[in-house]
């Protein structure tokens, strides 16, 4: 039995996930989730990190563990509160016979934003995410002079109120996101820990661009940066595409940078 057998194996195994995935996906009418799936296979049919040197038995050691704990979470859990735990198992698996434990934050990274919880996310995180910009959007617009409070998810000004809508969350670029930095920290072989330093970057970087957008559009919407005609429909998706775009190439810069430092590229060599 070579790996590929065992890899089918195990998808064999987890066929009541398979169910399960193509209903949410329906449901949501949303493909996105997709295409982690697709860089997760790119990933592995290139065999990044080499061919696993470890004997089959003893590969199978941490992966078998995992999956006996997606085994255990199917008798008690649901079937879409047991997806976490079958990615889990699917990673390591990977990792352990095909690209190498380096790969792991990445590889289940790209596994966890695969799972269609996407609409479950907007709906759990928009609202103390859009608290959190309009918190951090006010001070700054204080320091420049602007006497603006927030007021739940909105920001107070001249006795009128503006909405932080639920684009200004940042809950999809944050998908988005994530899916950008583990692509190019597998494109760019850097080990668990840089890894896990830039999602930590992502987070900082979503944040900071969806405070910067919020702050533009305040400019834009409460009138005091006064455009001939008024303010453009096709203005407000243009400064969120472009702060994101900008936010964008700044986390590629910054894993290109981990991946050019002199430690993380030994640290990469001794893990494979």
């Amino acid at each position: 039995m070579n790996r590929w057998h065992v890899l089918g194996l195990q998808l064999v195994a987890l066929w009541p996930l398979a169910g399960w995935y193509a209903k949410r996906l329906y449901w949501t009418s949303s493909l996105v989730e997709l295409a982690p799936i697709a860089v997760g296979l790119l990933v592995l049919f290139a065999g990044a990190r080499g061919e696993g040197a470890r004997p089959l038995p003893r590969a199978l050691r941490l992966p078998g563990a995992f999956m006996a704990l997606y085994a255990l979470s199917a008798l008690w859990l649901p079937t879409g509160a047991t997806a976490p735990f079958a990615v889990l198992g699917l990673a390591s698996t990977v990792c352990a016979l095909f690209v190498g434990w380096s790969a792991f934050v990445a590889i289940l990274g790209l596994g966890l934003l695969a799972l269609p919880a996407l609409p479950l996310l907007q709906y759990e995180l928009s609202y103390p995410l859009r608290a959190l910009v309009a918190e951090l959007t006010a001070p700054l617009l204080r320091a420049g002079g602007i006497a603006v409070t927030r007021s739940g998810t909105c920001l107070e000004w001249a006795g009128g109120l503006l909405w932080v809508d639920a684009p200004c969350s940042g809950v999809r670029f944050l998908w988005t996101g994530f899916l950008l930095v583990f692509s190019l920290a597998l494109m760019h072989r850097l080990d668990n820990r840089r890894t896990l330093l830039a999602a930590g970057w992502t987070l900082l970087m979503v944040m900071a661009a969806n405070v910067l957008r919020t702050a533009s559009l305040f400019y834009l919407e409460s009138g005091i940066l006064i455009l001939r005609g008024g303010v453009p429909e096709w203005v407000h998706p243009a400064t969120g595409l472009a702060i994101y775009s900008l936010a964008a190439v700044a986390l590629a810069l910054v894993v290109h940078r981990m991946s050019s430092d002199p430690i993380s590229a030994e640290a990469t060599c001794a893990a494979s």
